[in-house]
């Protein structure tokens, strides 16, 4: 189970600085936070890309939510996320939910807990 989830961080990191940053300071902070980010960590964290990893976790299932009016991690993330994983998967979109009304919400947590309930792998061959 994955909230708010996106599928590449460069793009996430592109879409947050100049979303909510004001230049130059926007500029600055996605050309040299990432870089700095994977000097830290010893990754290259402009490479990592959740999208390209998703599949991995076949045969077990995934659910992805997302709010539709996300202010921080856009929709088309957790979108792009979604349709990178392969069956099983579900997804778990949140009409009017921005990014913290999709853990607030406990309609939400009664999807997530009957997905945990029912969820099985899909049978292997």
């Amino acid at each position: 189970v994955v909230y708010g989830a996106y599928a590449r961080l460069k793009t996430l990191s592109r879409q947050v600085s100049r979303d909510h940053i004001l230049p130059p300071i926007s500029w600055l902070v996605h050309y040299a936070g990432l870089p700095l980010a994977s000097l830290q960590s010893g990754v290259n964290l402009a490479g990592f890309a959740p999208a390209d990893l998703v599949d991995e976790l076949w045969p077990r299932p995934i659910l992805v939510i997302h709010g539709l009016k996300d202010e921080i991690i856009r929709f088309e993330q957790g979108e792009g996320l979604y349709e990178a994983a392969v069956p099983p998967k579900r997804n778990l979109w949140i009409y009017d939910g921005d990014h913290n009304d999709i853990i607030n919400n406990s309609a939400v947590s009664r999807e997530v807990r009957l997905f945990l309930e029912n969820a099985r792998p899909m049978p292997v061959i």
